[in-house]
C-alpha cells in the first residue's frame, strides 16, 4: 500500500513538472529518444551479429538491450544542481537545468516499462529451447 502512495505522489510531482514545460519541449524530447531507442537498437542487432545467435535471438538481444532508466535516474539532476549550485544563480541556467529534469523522469517513465515488456512479451516468441537442452532440463533439475 505504501508503494502505491509513493507511486502517486511521484506521478502527481512529474504531472506538475511537465505542466510547466511547453508541448514542443516534451515532443522534441520523445523524438530524441525514439531516434535514439531506433539508433540502439540497430546497433545492438549489428553488435551481436558476430556470434552464434539466430537472427531471432540478436533481435531479442537488442530489444533487452533497451535502457531501463538507470543511467537517467542517476544523472537526472545534475543540471539542475549545477544551475542551482553556481556562486551566481542564473535563471536561465536554472530553467534548462528543470527542462533536463523533467526530460529525464519522462524517459524514465517511458523506457523502463517499455524494456521490461520488451523482454517479457517478446522472449517467448523469440527464444526457443533447443531439443537437447529441453531433455536436459529436468535431469539437471531433479539433480539438484
Amino acid at each position: 500500500m505504501a508503494q502505491l502512495h509513493r507511486l502517486l505522489l511521484l506521478t502527481k510531482i512529474v504531472c506538475s513538472q511537465l505542466s510547466n514545460l511547453d508541448t514542443s519541449t516534451i515532443g522534441l524530447g520523445i523524438c530524441v529518444l525514439l531516434v535514439g531507442l531506433s539508433v540502439r537498437i540497430a546497433v545492438s542487432y549489428v553488435v551481436v551479429y558476430g556470434g552464434n545467435l539466430s537472427a531471432r535471438e540478436r533481435l531479442f538481444v537488442a530489444l533487452a538491450w533497451l535502457p531501463k532508466a538507470t543511467v537517467q535516474a542517476a544523472f537526472g539532476s545534475l543540471a539542475l544542481d549545477t544551475a542551482n549550485s553556481m556562486d551566481e544563480p542564473n535563471p536561465d541556467f536554472q530553467e534548462l537545468g528543470q527542462k533536463v529534469l523533467t526530460i529525464a523522469v519522462l524517459v524514465i517513465l517511458i523506457t523502463a516499462p517499455l524494456g521490461a515488456a520488451a523482454i517479457i512479451l517478446t522472449a517467448p516468441k523469440l527464444l526457443s529451447q533447443d531439443e537437447d537442452e529441453a531433455a536436459s532440463a529436468p535431469a539437471a533439475e531433479k539433480s539438484q
